[in-house]
This record gives structure tokens, sequence and C-alpha cells, in this order.
């Protein structure tokens, strides 16, 4: 006896078909072929044949086709459906239902890749397809069982393509691709087969319009790039590596081939971070001597208090628990090394983060050191940036829609927001949140940089 799933639902006793009854029967058998030799309970059959509309009498009808089908059965090799409790088990040859067939054929493919032993099971696999699975039920279970099986139907079209592919037969793949590419636009490995068959066709410039082509219908379709395989593969191509004449490219070959392009970058990464480390530790000791000549300049114009006028009180520098201000730039010492260090961080950013913990001086750091240090020219042309102090609040939008609308044509905008964190702890609107942290995103990624972005953060909220 043979069952036959991929395709209309057939049975066949030697060469004579087995009449199987209505779409409900026909939909049982292929419910307990899909789980040969397995068990399937009453009511999983029951939800298959009618999900969520399902009669009264549904037992008693799943009951009655397992009987029909038990009569029918009797004329076979022994196969036969038995009682479990609740639940029916077809016993069956597993070799005697094309898709267990199927499905173990493909698994070989897959499991022998780079061998002969992949192409001859997975073309054997292919030839037990007689088209659509199940073809002739639209019982609620068979659309999940189709796209199952069809999805195993691909991976074995892919593996027979590769094995053809190994075996020298490019020109005549690229006939066979075409309208699979088509038909299967979304499909990665589709696209990178067609692209080396064309390549070892001799066509490269075919190729790289391919991965083109592809490119495109990704991004426009789902919005994505092509993943690490098909992107190493244009790469290949553009350089006609010679592994292309010898290796069919796939996820081990992808994932060798980008291991070895991370390594590359982290050591060139690496080396241009310690470079720009130098630069800014260097440039951070300039800002300092800038600072300290500034200081010394400057020294001999402070007012010195009239020890006879009882008015003129000296003024404290240290202001407790409230932050320095701008205006207390004057009275701020002690933190030159970390304003000029966040200086030389700033040069070539659009956004900057100040993070500690309560308490260590953020607030004070950025309004009475790095403020002042810009607006007094420690950068080039920074004393003309246009400085603004924001805190979120309960209303953040409000504040920063302002500032950005109001941005000059040809100036520049450094917007300093203070006490970020009030973007979680004030503002308890999660729409109003998000739309303030678009707008932020969306200023600091201004392909012109003339909107800088200084975050002070408390730690505890780094990475909420």
């Amino acid at each position: 006896m043979e069952i036959r799933l991929l395709g209309p639902i057939e049975v066949e006793h030697g060469e004579t078909p087995l009449h199987l009854g209505g779409p409900k029967q026909r939909a049982v058998l292929a419910l307990l072929a899909l789980n040969a030799n397995a068990t399937v309970s009453v009511d999983r059959l029951i939800e298959g044949l009618w999900g969520e509309r399902q009669p009264a009498t549904a037992a008693k009808m799943v009951q009655l086709y397992v009987s029909q089908l038990r009569k029918l059965l009797v004329q076979g090799d022994g196969s036969q459906i038995v009682t479990r409790g609740r639940a029916y088990e077809l016993r069956v040859d597993p070799e005697a239902v094309d898709s267990a067939r199927f499905e173990g054929l493909v698994a070989e493919a897959a499991g022998a890749r780079g061998n002969h032993r992949s192409g001859e099971a997975a073309h054997g696999a292919l030839a037990l397809w007689r088209g659509p699975p199940l073809a002739d039920l639209d019982e609620p279970f068979a659309p999940a069982e189709a796209r199952r099986l069809e999805e195993l139907h691909l991976a074995a079209q892919e593996l027979a393509l590769e094995s053809d592919l190994e075996a020298g037969r490019h020109i005549e793949l690229i006939g066979r691709l075409d309208p699979l590419v088509a038909e299967h636009p979304l499909s990665e490995r589709l696209h990178a087969l067609r692209m080396l068959a064309l390549y070892r066709a001799g066509r490269q410039a075919d190729a790289l319009a391919a991965f083109r082509s592809a490119r495109a219908v990704l991004v426009q379709e789902i919005g994505v790039e092509p993943g690490p395989e098909l992107r190493r593969l244009h790469e290949a191509i553009l350089r006609q590596d010679p592994v292309l004449d010898l290796a069919i490219p796939d996820a081990e070959w992808a994932k060798r081939e980008t291991a070895e392009r991370v390594n590359e970058s982290a050591g060139r990464a690496a080396a241009r971070r310690g470079e720009l480390r130098e630069l800014e530790a260097e440039l951070a000791a300039d800002v300092v001597d800038l600072h300290a000549v500034n200081a010394r300049a400057t020294l001999p114009r402070r007012a010195v208090p009239d020890p006879e006028d009882e008015d003129a009180f000296p003024i404290c520098p240290f202001k407790g628990l409230a932050p320095f201000e701008t205006s207390d730039a004057g009275y701020f010492f002690g933190r030159e090394r970390l304003v000029a260090e966040i200086v030389a961080r700033l040069v070539g950013a659009n956004l900057l983060g100040l993070v500690g913990p309560s308490g260590t001086g953020k607030s004070s750091t950025l309004r009475a050191g790095l403020l002042p240090a810009l607006a007094g020219g420690v950068l080039p042309a920074s004393e003309s940036w246009r400085q603004v102090v924001l805190r979120p609040g309960d209303n953040p939008s409000t504040g920063l829609q302002r500032t950005l609308k109001s941005l000059e044509p040809e100036g520049r905008l450094l917007l300093a927001v203070d006490q970020f964190e009030e973007v979680f702890t004030a503002c308890r609107d999660d729409e109003e949140r998000a739309t303030y942290m678009d707008a932020l995103a969306d200023a600091a990624q201004r392909d012109d940089g003339r909107v800088v972005i200084v975050l002070a953060l408390r730690a505890d909220y780094y990475g909420a």
C-alpha cells in the first residue's frame, strides 16, 4: 500500500487506487498519515477538521470516519488504525507514506552536503513531489502542513541545485534557476546559486547584476539588506576569488569569510582606536594648557574686595548639593582634565553622553565646565555655536521641537540635555517619550552635523 500526500490525496494497493470517501474522511487519513506510527488524539483530529467551528457531534463523526478508513485499509498489506484511549494511531510501513520518505530524503541530503549522496537524495525527494501537498484539502490543519512541506521542497531544490553545480552543470542550471528565483524572490540561497552559476559560466557582469537585483528586491519587499552569505559572495565575485571555482559558497563558507573579515577589521579598528586615543590625549593636554594660559591671562583683572567696604563679601566657591551653573565657571576648579577629555571626545561627534552615578558632578561639569570652554572658543568656531540647555521634564518634546525649529540656516547648535533620566522618571506618557527619543535621534543623525547633542545621564538609567 502507498499513501500519497504530496499532491492530491491518493492511496494505492498495488496499482489499484482505493476510494477514500469524502473530504473529511480523506482529511482524517492525511492527519494520521502525517503522524504515522504515532498517536493522534481525538481532540487534535477535531481541531484539525473543524477548527473553532466544531459541531456537537464532532467526536462521533471522527469515530465514523475512522471506522470507514479501517474497512478501506483491510484491503491493504497489514496497515491498520488502532485505538489508543481517546486517540488513534496509523500503523504503517514508513516507506508507504510519500511525505515521510520525502522528509527522510531531504534530511539525508542536508546531512551529506558536499558529497554525491546529497544530490542523489535531493533528486530522489523531488521525484516524489506531484504538486502542491494536500492539494484537495481545505480543512484548518492543511495550510500549515502544506507550507511546512513546501519549505522542505524548496530546501530539496536548493540541495539538488548545489549538487548539480558541484558537478559542473552551471550553464544548464541558469535556465532552471531563473523561474525559481522569480517564484521565491526572497530566497537568498537561490539568489546566491544563480550568481555563482552565472559567474562560473563566464558571465561576471550578469552575476553582479543578479546581486543588485536581489538586493533591490530584499530592500523593497522587506526592508533588509542581503545577509552575510550573499554579501561575501558578491565580494568574492568582485575580486574573482579562485575559491568560487572549487566550492559552493554556503553558510559555513560565509562564516569563515566573515570571521576573517572580523579579525582583519578588529585589528585595523584596534590600531586606529589606539591612534585616536593618542590624538584625544594630545588634544586634551592642549585644552588643559589653553585653560591654564587663559586663567593666568585673566587673573590680574579679577576684582579684589575692599577690606574697608562692609558691602563687599567674598564669594564662597562651594555650592553644596547645588550644581554649578555657567555663570559659576570662574569658580569651577579641579576638573580641567575631565573637561578637556570631554572636549576631545566631542570633536567629530554629533552625540556625546556624560554618564555617572548620582551626585558625581555631571551637571556641574556640563554647565560650568564644558559649555564655558566651548563658548570660549576651545574648538574652532565653537564660540559661535548657539548653546541651549534643556531638562526633559514631563513634556520633553515641546522644548526640543521649539529649539530645533529655531536652528538658524547656517548656524550650529549645541544642545545640552541635563538630567536625561527624567525621560524615564518624569515623563509618564509612552507616546510622548517615544516622540521625544525619535526627534532627538533624528537631530543627532543629521547629515550636515549642525546639531551637537550632549546628554548628562545617571548611570543607573544607562541602558534603560
